[in-house]
């Protein structure tokens, strides 16, 4: 899945994209999964 994109004055519309795509991308895993996705820092 593609990184939204940001608008340079991140807006609440900026947020809402955000939720919507961790979402997407969590909607499938086990709490034990989103546990893991949400508590690793991320380097891309």
């Amino acid at each position: 899945m593609e990184k939204p994109i940001l608008s340079p004055d991140f807006t609440v519309e900026d947020i809402h994209e955000i939720r919507k795509r961790n979402y997407e991308v969590t909607k499938h895993m086990t709490t034990e999964e989103k546990l893991f996705y949400y508590n690793t820092p991320r380097t891309n």
